[in-house]
């Protein structure tokens, strides 16, 4: 029997809150299948653990639209473009203030679309209260999502607007979650269509 977690243990926060400038287009927006990146990243979470915050900021009335008939809650960050900490801190003050009781909070962006439901439950798995930072790694590299837990949630308020959580797993380390294709992100065009090129590879196949 494997390792039971409870949805009330870990929440989630989906970064979505920047302005894709490198692509030109808001990545949050771009579809596979009729459904946007940030509706299935959101859906995807929501299979995992409750509670699932998102945190939007660029064009916020749009992007709230993709979020309608979910099970998440939206929040707001006036400062999106000071840095992606801002929302980071922004997502984490009110999960914590909401739901106190968590043990670790998954931090997600949606512009990896191969992250999955079955990586984050090994991320939950991986936890250790002895560390309680849990990171993607790709071989040696880092990647999105973290998970950071209780011992470190006075560390996330630490951080400047333009850090990221690699400045929590540089200075405390991580138990790492191997996954291949944790370094596909979608932040210009180009990588918009290496991905899209091999979606249709993987189909003719």
């Amino acid at each position: 029997m494997g390792i039971i977690i409870s949805m009330n243990e870990f929440g989630i926060v989906v970064l979505a809150a920047g302005a894709s400038t490198r692509l030109g287009f808001p990545n949050q927006l771009l579809e596979v299948n009729n459904e946007s990146f940030l509706r299935s990243t959101i859906s995807m979470a929501i299979q995992v653990t409750q509670p699932v915050v998102s945190v939007l900021g660029y064009n916020y009335n749009r992007f709230e639209r993709e979020t309608k008939g979910l099970d998440v809650e939206v929040v707001f960050n006036l400062n999106w473009n000071k840095g992606v900490a801002t929302s980071i801190k922004e997502g984490f003050n009110y999960i914590h203030k909401h739901y106190p009781h968590l043990k670790g909070v998954i931090f997600l962006n949606c512009d990896q679309p191969y992250i999955n439901a079955e990586l984050l439950r090994k991320m939950m798995y991986a936890y250790d209260d002895s560390n309680g930072i849990v990171s993607v790694a790709d071989v040696q590299i880092l990647y999105m999502p973290i998970l950071i837990g209780k011992q470190h949630f006075k560390d996330i308020f630490k951080l400047k607007d333009d850090e990221s959580l690699f400045t929590l797993t540089a200075a405390f380390g991580a138990r790492n979650v191997q996954f291949a294709n944790a370094s596909v992100n979608i932040n210009t065009e180009q990588d918009w269509l290496n991905y899209f090129n091999q979606l249709r590879q993987n189909r003719a196949s």
